[in-house]
């Protein structure tokens, strides 16, 4: 019976595995100590019955060929070795089905309060300095800093207005130009990285191809080309936050911020990337992918897919009621809504439980044209190029409706037409 390694993960000379050959752990305790830490074992009680497989190890630690010489003719003769030996000093290192977190740091180096309590009156020492320096004056070279942005409550951390009004040029010229008349520590350094965060947050936050024309700016210009202004600050971003974080130094991001940041950054780039290379995109707007943005609108768009919604039934009975009053032959009245209510329909049922008397049933079709004219008119208000955009709307409804047969009425009345 072969021997079976005890490296978790790991089924050589099992029976689903292959055959191969294994070690004794070292005698020596300071070797054996080496092994159980690389092995991730470090409890694993080790007897003779303890083996660790050649596949966990380099090919330089493993002898396969030995060699011999002649002391009388000087021939050196080399021969294969039925089962490998290992050289002295090896350890296992290669662990092929572990998942990479095995092999995380785990020890934290967390620095302590007061350091970090140090870090930060560093970094807030510059902007400080500027706002006391303008405080008392009438008309400021940088308006947007206060006393609430400069310290923030912890539930005003997370406020989005709070850092834009830090984290804008404005707070970057005004350390450049008021940084050596009044003596501010450090900013040049913290201009720098204002200047970098904000140039950042103007790239990810385009949502308007039209953006730039009115604020004049390069890094609020839409993604044009993987190789553009943009896409190369961003991949310099990337590296400029990983040399940051592999300083030893406590005035750096956390490691939770300097994760988020820079996924979210490499991530933007890679979806850009893609829409370059696979739906040859003129160009991306990033501030469309935003999680917020995203989440109102799919929730947005699930809540029109419900049935009964009071808000689109209200509507739709609206529009109705205002053609209804208008039309002189009756058929068309006839196509626009039931006879009575329908209890088994939900629009229907909340209309009963809402009327007095005067109210009018809807059909389906009433409500469907309300959802889709709604969607069109709220995807022309954000683009803005339409011109006329009452007639885009209607005609660009129309054509969804029609085109997806989305409608189940027939035309009843012989005057008009159901597009009419």
């Amino acid at each position: 019976m072969p021997n079976k390694c005890c490296v978790t993960g790991c089924k050589k000379n099992y029976a689903i595995g292959p055959k191969v050959s294994c070690f004794f752990f070292p005698s020596d305790k300071s070797e054996k100590k080496k092994w159980l830490r690389a092995v991730l074992r470090s409890d694993l009680k080790v007897t003779q019955n303890t083996w660790v497989c050649e596949l966990l190890f380099l090919d330089s630690d493993l002898q396969r060929e030995t060699t011999a010489t002649d002391t009388k003719t000087g021939i050196t003769t080399t021969a294969p070795l039925e089962r490998p030996r290992l050289v002295k000093d090896a350890v296992p290192s290669q662990f092929p089905n572990l998942p990479f977190y095995f092999f995380l740091e785990t020890t934290s180096h967390r620095p302590s309060p007061d350091d970090r309590a140090s870090a930060m009156e560093n970094e807030q020492l510059s902007l400080c300095a500027l706002y006391n320096a303008e405080d008392s004056k009438l008309v400021k070279f940088v308006y947007t800093l206060s006393a609430k942005v400069l310290n923030p409550s912890s539930l005003e951390h997370q406020k989005v207005l709070l850092v834009t009004k830090l984290f804008n040029p404005y707070v970057f010229q005004a350390l450049l130009t008021l940084g050596l008349e009044h003596n501010i520590p450090h900013f040049d350094d913290c201009s720098v990285f204002i200047i970098i965060m904000t140039s950042w947050w103007q790239i990810v936050n385009v949502k308007s191809p039209w953006k730039e024309q009115s604020l004049n700016s390069d890094y609020e210009k839409p993604l044009a080309a993987s190789d553009c202004l943009s896409c190369r600050f961003l991949m310099h971003f990337i590296d400029w936050l990983g040399q940051w974080n592999a300083m030893n130094s406590n005035g750096k991001l956390t490691r939770e911020t300097h994760s988020v940041i820079s996924q979210t950054t490499s991530g933007l780039l890679k979806i850009a990337n893609y829409c370059f290379a696979n739906f040859n995109a003129r160009f991306v707007l990033l501030g469309k992918f935003q999680t917020d943005s995203l989440e109102a609108r799919f929730g947005q768009y699930r809540q029109l897919s419900q049935d009964g919604l009071p808000v689109l039934v209200y509507l739709a009975g609206y529009c109705v009621y205002s053609i209804y009053r208008k039309l002189k032959w009756e058929s068309c009245k006839e196509g626009l809504t039931c006879a009575d209510g329908d209890s088994a329909n939900l629009r229907n049922s909340y209309i009963e439980g809402i009327s007095r008397g005067g109210l009018l049933y809807l059909l389906e079709d009433d409500v469907r044209i309300v959802q889709v004219n709604y969607i069109v008119n709220t995807k022309l208000c954000s683009f803005q190029c339409a011109t006329n955009q009452r007639a885009c709307t209607v005609r660009t409804s129309l054509d969804i409706l029609f085109d997806s047969d989305s409608l189940a009425f027939e035309n009843t009345c012989n005057e008009h037409s159901c597009l009419e």
